[in-house]
């Protein structure tokens, strides 16, 4: 377990939730908000005993009767602690969409440390079914056919596929993924199933690091084109002034009318070899460095675009609030 999960299991999940219930229009509501609470404290129970996978489904028990998005983050940290570490990742990734703006930036910076650590240990499934196929992955119902999107599973661990449409199998196998590898399942219904794998570099297969991969190469070659271009600048100042002072000299050599006898004869095909190579490094370098410069305001237009993208609109639950106390986890 890393130390994201031990100091928070020492500290209660580093967050103590004071549960601030509304009066409620309905009878009904009000029960689901008083069950809502009780599977909440037995799962903080359950996550002080270690039992976490029994502390996973209690909040999430809680959190589809009366929806917070801050048990989002209960839900993902216990999933992480029971080595489900495609469940957690969604699960933070989910609490940090719904949060957005509410979350304070310390706590922001852990879920995105932990978020990438999780990233290196789960794989990407994507299942391409009949329509109305319902996906279980280990006995967990993880979706129905068309899915949004591939679907996070812990790596290096066998997990149990099962594909049913009108209560019919169409697939069963166990399958195992490494770190940020990919594989597709695409299954007819007539159980025939075509596979395809692909293994990925270290950025893996998320679509955001395969957008980050691109804007990378946007800086680095924007920072490439405007270092050899500012060279190329540089180069044409010396020849440049290496052709002034060829010049001055056949100036000092020579008569009024430019005449100079045969010994300045090297001195002029230097001049004029200096002062050809100084515009062309120039020209060149000046194209170069622009278009360096270019590059890196895409780069940084890019970046703030996908910036503003994650400022989503939160998502508030009519029956009850959270006030989280945090503390170092």
């Amino acid at each position: 377990m890393s130390q994201f999960h031990q100091m928070g299991m020492q500290c209660l999940l580093a967050t103590i939730v004071i549960m601030i219930v509304s009066l409620s229009p309905t009878h009904a509501q009000s029960d689901n908000t008083e069950l809502a609470r009780e599977q909440f404290t037995s799962g903080l129970q359950l996550f002080d005993e270690e039992e976490y996978d029994a502390a996973a489904a209690a909040f999430r028990r809680a959190n589809e009767l009366s929806f917070n998005w801050k048990l989002l983050y209960n839900i993902g940290q216990s999933e992480a602690a029971a080595g489900r570490y495609g469940l957690a990742l969604e699960s933070f990734e989910s609490y940090l969409a719904h949060g957005a703006d509410q979350i304070i930036p310390e706590r922001r910076e852990e879920i995105l440390k932990e978020i990438r650590r999780l990233r290196d240990l789960t794989g990407s499934l994507e299942v391409v079914a009949p329509e109305g196929a319902v996906v279980h992955i280990d006995g967990q119902e993880r979706g129905i056919s068309p899915l949004p999107g591939d679907i996070l599973i812990a790596a290096g661990i066998d997990h149990e596929i099962v594909v049913v449409l009108n209560s019919e199998e169409l697939f069963r196998r166990n399958i195992r993924l490494s770190g940020k590898q990919r594989r597709t399942l695409q299954i007819s219904a007539e159980a025939e199933v075509v596979e395809t794998t692909e293994d990925v570099s270290e950025e893996g297969t998320h679509p955001e690091n395969a957008a980050s991969s691109k804007k990378r190469g946007l800086k680095i070659a924007g920072i490439t084109l405007l270092g050899v271009g500012g060279g190329a600048l540089i180069g044409g100042g010396i020849t440049g002034g290496l052709a002034l002072k060829a010049g001055n000299t056949l100036e000092k050599n020579c008569n009024e009318d430019g005449i100079c006898d045969s010994s300045q004869e090297d001195t002029r095909n230097t001049g004029k070899t200096m002062a050809t190579l100084s515009t062309i490094l120039f020209v060149s370098g000046g194209a170069l460095a622009a278009t360096g410069i270019i590059l890196l305001a895409v780069h940084k237009k890019k970046q703030n675009e996908k910036l503003s993208r994650v400022q989503l609109v939160p998502d508030f639950s009519p029956q009850y609030s959270g006030v989280m106390l945090q503390g170092r986890f």
